[in-house]
């Protein structure tokens, strides 16, 4: 398979491809939790309630002036979708040009600010403490150019279905995990575009969404999936929910 669009250093986005570092394995086992941090929010923004759960104070230090009169969990999750939806009009109007543009650690950065900018403070920067996920904070930046170079290989071998490719990309998105929230939904909506990039269609993956099945049903299948390709690297139920 030849890779969709490559060889061009910069891109309409105005980024310019990151050198190549010293090649080394990629990241090893996510440490996904049976609940992640994460956890019900970033599951899916759009069909997750939280009633009247008040924002933990430890978070509400970080909301943007713009947010800070969000008291609760609910109030947090309109927000945060909101926000979601503007981000995917702007990355509809401006599509990446090419897989080199899109696995770049600045132009994903950037995906992540444009999601969550208008609520959280942090939005587009890399996580600089330690959660019960992900690499040591230090070693961000190092695991995320192996994985995106990674991934780049993996389209330009063929070494497994296009469709795998993005879901291993975003399985391993999650493993580093590079913001302190957000990783999931930033993660497969990066997932998203690089399957229309290698051709695959516009909304390839929905995690479930098209399946019938109840919301907590499919995210039990979604972690236990997870959970499966962390430990064994079985990637085909985690793409049989991706694909669902």
């Amino acid at each position: 398979m030849s890779k969709a669009g490559s060889g061009r250093g910069t891109s309409r986005h105005g980024i310019t491809r990151a050198a190549t570092p010293t090649s080394r394995p990629a990241p090893g086992g996510s440490g996904l939790r049976a609940q992640p941090a994460e956890g019900n929010r970033d599951w899916d923004a759009h069909c997750v309630q939280f009633g009247q759960t008040p924002i933990e104070v430890g978070d509400r230090e970080f909301l943007t002036p713009a947010s800070k009169d969000i008291v609760t969990l609910g109030g947090l999750n309109r927000a945060e979708a909101e926000n979601i939806a503007v981000a995917r009009l702007w990355l509809r109007d401006h599509p990446f040009d090419s897989t080199t543009d899109l696995l770049n650690q600045f132009a994903l950065r950037d995906l992540h600010r444009r999601m969550f900018q208008r609520v959280w403070t942090w939005a587009g920067r890399l996580r600089l403490r330690e959660t019960n996920i992900g690499v040591d904070p230090a070693m961000i930046s190092q695991d995320w150019e192996v994985l995106l170079r990674n991934t780049e290989a993996q389209i330009d071998h063929g070494t497994y279905p296009a469709e795998e490719i993005g879901v291993r990309l975003h399985r391993s998105m999650l493993s580093i995990h590079p913001f302190m929230n957000g990783n999931g939904r930033h993660a497969r909506i990066t997932a998203n575009e690089l399957a229309r990039l290698l051709g695959l269609g516009d909304d390839l993956y929905s995690w479930g969404r098209r399946s019938g099945e109840e919301h907590e049903a499919v995210r039990r299948k979604y972690l236990d999936a997870l959970q499966l390709a962390d430990a064994e690297g079985q990637y085909g139920p985690l793409v049989a929910v991706a694909l669902s």
